[in-house]
């Protein structure tokens, strides 16, 4: 490695966003401890920096705009914790009271799904703060409220540095994000190329191939998660030069991924057990290099390096398959190759020359795609019901710190029992799968930490390095909170037990044995009461999987309304991204469901199927909008808006039909069957749903039954090497027209178990 590679400008070009922020985070505690230190003096900078690490949890890696408000609301919620904990010193049952309160509308801030995330645990560690600083027994009189302002001071400091360092930060957030959402493209071309590697062993054993697909929807929930990010970023003042110079980039990876889930459409029909020929191998290598090409240019979009070259292109002989319709199938494919080739290579120039590329929508469509910012009262209403997922995992949590508070005051160690409430509160999320992961990670971690401390304090550091050690525990913790919870939880217990240390002095070895015992204790007692009042995923199935149906419908109709002109718009553009919103939130309810017991997992094979069934048909749309943008001057304009008019009327109405289910809307309610642990990346929804005035047309039959006419011929297909030929585009539109019908018409029979049963 190169000496110039491991500078510090160097070393800090490498760190993801979540380092970045976390880094961010230390900095502020750092810098707001040592002024209060050489102002006032250390045991009131340990109580301001109490104050700046709950507030610091709002800190996220997000726009200005979208920062100010949530960190201003942490910085008082913390205020008004320091206050009641105050007001309830020395009145146990008060206290208890306080608890519960606090627990309950706390965990009220998951309403607003990803964005209350934050509030609720600043809350549960403000109390946790409080309930130890009052533990010691020395606040009293005119100092509990000497106590509560300079908590107060801490959070509102912690909330400017907050505002200001994003500012400073928001190029190189937007950087990044633009780096995750290549890589997240790179990983979908290499699951992709997987699935094409594999595709020997599954003919040899007769898989089927819908048993495959699901990591491939994985991904492509992955990728919609990056990009809604990267939207949140870049779209908030795209005008401006930096967020300008990355958005054609960003804009070429959203059609590059909709090439790639093009790539599907004709290997979904490869016959079960006949033989894989080498073309398709050599294009799924050719797939991997493609790959490769997006890390390094991410790697060069991150470290400001020359951006590479696309590599060239792998020589694939044309098919010489006995079968005519294989022979149609792989020519597909070889055309989609140069397609994709072509997508890559106008993705690198717009990274490498954004001034020479023209964009298609203006600012106040790019601001309408980023997430929702605002906190209406209506999400808050429509969760204040028995049936709402986050009302139940907040009794959940309320009865759960009732019991664990009540432990904490008759187990042999009582010198803590916030630890013990804290465990819960973290461990304790709105569903099984979380709360598994998260007791592991929990009691893995806080073992490390323990450990941790113990060797850092045998060194007998000074009080400014203590400082300095807490500070790199909470940037460590806060970076890792969502990304590793190990870490996150083994830093937490490190900065818990010197804070314990140094404000208290208590023996480090007895202190670090009783957190360990909080931990087993909080942990067990979190897991025994996830299975209270749980809301199983089962009962949101019904409700997303409408909205799905609702949002395909939406897509297909910007894809295929708008005939040869196939610049999907404002409408369009919020449809597309609202399918991958709702796929993402059921490939979570999926992964969910795989962990909850047997009795509740009836469904789980058919919503499998749902979700890959989604997948088949978001490929199908995207490829008849890439065929429309690749032919369009090719194409006659009254005959393909007569095809794209009636496959849109029949699709419409066969949605129209499946999705009559007693949710009727896709708004506020919404909030209801997203679990706060799993919000989807953005909200907005679109309201533009198509007028199905023509009845469904007969049962559609599969592909391969289909008339010979609507299938190209070998001499009616465009070679890879001569992308804009002269024959008519007329024939694969139909072939895609009739394979998007087909597959939606199976999505809506494996849907209709969910909306109509």
């Amino acid at each position: 490695m190169h000496a110039r590679q491991l500078t510090p400008v160097a070393l800090a070009q490498r760190l993801p966003s979540h380092l970045v922020n976390g880094l961010s985070v230390g900095a502020g505690l750092a810098s707001i401890a040592t002024l209060i230190t050489l102002a006032a003096g250390l045991p009131e900078a340990l109580t301001a920096s109490a104050g700046a690490a709950v507030v610091s949890i709002a800190d996220t890696v997000t726009s200005p705009h979208a920062k100010t408000r949530p960190v201003l609301m942490a910085a008082v919620a913390a205020l008004l914790v320091a206050l009641l904990v105050a007001l309830c010193q020395g009145h146990p049952v008060l206290m208890g009271l306080a608890v519960l309160a606090i627990t309950f509308s706390a965990i009220l801030w998951t309403a607003w799904g990803k964005r209350g995330g934050p509030l609720t645990f600043t809350m549960i560690l403000a109390l946790v703060f409080q309930m130890a600083a009052f533990q010691q027994g020395n606040l009293v009189g005119d100092t509990v409220w000497e106590h509560v302002a300079w908590v107060a001071l801490g959070g509102f400091a912690m909330a400017g540095w907050a505002m200001l360092s994003v500012r400073v930060l928001a190029a190189r957030y937007q950087t990044l994000a633009v780096a995750d959402s290549l890589r997240a493209l790179a990983n979908l071309l290499s699951a992709q190329a997987d699935w094409l590697a594999s595709l020997p062993q599954r003919h040899a054993q007769g898989t089927a191939h819908e048993d495959a697909l699901l990591p491939l929807v994985r991904q492509q929930a992955a990728i919609a998660d990056a990009l809604q990010q990267a939207r949140d970023l870049l779209y908030e003042k795209p005008d401006q030069p930096h967020a300008h110079r990355w958005i054609p980039g960003f804009i070429a990876i959203v059609d590059v991924r909709d090439l790639v889930l093009a790539c599907q459409l004709d290997l979904d029909h490869w016959p079960t057990g006949t033989p894989v020929p080498e073309p398709l191998l050599q294009w799924g290598q050719e797939m991997q290099s493609l790959a490769a090409h997006l890390h390094r240019t991410a790697k060069a979009a991150v470290q400001g390096l020359p951006w590479p070259a696309l590599p060239p292109a792998r020589e694939i002989p044309h098919p010489t398959q006995a079968d005519e319709r294989l022979n149609t199938t792989l020519l597909s494919l070889l055309r989609r190759h140069a397609q994709m080739r072509r997508g890559v290579h106008r993705l690198r120039d717009a990274l490498a020359m954004p001034d020479a590329q023209a964009l298609t929508l203006d600012t106040a469509v790019l601001q309408s795609m980023r997430s929702p910012v605002d906190w209406p009262l209506a999400n808050l209403r429509a969760v204040l019901t028995w049936r709402s997922p986050v009302m139940r995992h907040a009794a959940r949590t309320t009865a759960a710190m009732a019991c664990a508070f009540g432990l904490a005051h008759l187990l042999p160690w009582t010198a803590h029992p916030q630890w013990l409430l804290m465990t819960v509160a973290v461990v304790l999320r709105g569903n099984l799968e979380q709360t598994l992961a998260r007791r592991d990670a929990r009691v893995i971690g806080t073992i490390a930490g323990c450990l941790l401390a113990t060797a850092l304090l045998a060194l007998h550091p000074g009080g400014g390095v203590v400082l300095l050690i807490m500070a790199i525990a909470l940037s460590i913790a806060h970076a890792y909170a969502l990304v590793d919870y190990r870490i996150a939880s083994m830093a937490g217990a490190i900065m818990a037990l010197l804070q314990v240390h140094t404000a208290q002095g208590h023996p480090l070895p007895l202190a670090a044995m009783e957190r360990l015992g909080d931990t087993l204790v909080g942990a067990g007692l979190a897991w025994g009461f996830s299975y209270l009042w749980p809301a199983w995923e089962r009962h949101q199935l019904p409700q997303l999987v409408a909205r799905l149906l609702r949002a395909q419908a939406r897509y297909a109709h910007h894809v295929l309304g708008q005939g040869v002109q196939s610049t999907l718009g404002e409408r369009g553009s919020h449809a597309r991204r609202e399918v991958y919103d709702v796929v993402w939130l059921l490939t979570q309810s999926l992964q969910r469901m795989q962990k909850e017991p047997s009795s509740q997992r009836a469904r789980l094979r058919d919503l499998e199927t749902v979700v890959v069934r989604s997948h088949r048909l978001t490929s199908q749309i995207a490829g008849v909008r890439g065929l429309l943008l690749a032919r369009q001057a090719d194409f006659d304009p009254a005959q393909s808006l007569r095809m794209l008019t009636q496959a849109d009327a029949r699709m419409s109405a066969l949605f129209s039909d499946t999705a009559a289910s007693p949710v009727t809307s896709a708004g506020p309610g919404d909030a209801q069957v997203t679990p706060s642990s799993a919000a989807p990346p953005g909200t907005a929804s679109v309201d533009a749903s198509p007028d199905p005035s023509d009845t469904l047309s007969p049962p559609l039959t599969p592909l391969e039954d289909a008339s010979p006419d609507l299938l190209p011929s070998n001499t009616a297909l465009l070679s890879a090497e001569h992308p804009q030929s002269v024959d008519s585009p007329l024939p694969w539109l139909a072939r895609r027209l009739r394979q998007a019908e087909v597959d939606a018409q199976a999505l809506a029979q494996a849907s209709r178990s969910f909306t109509q049963g």
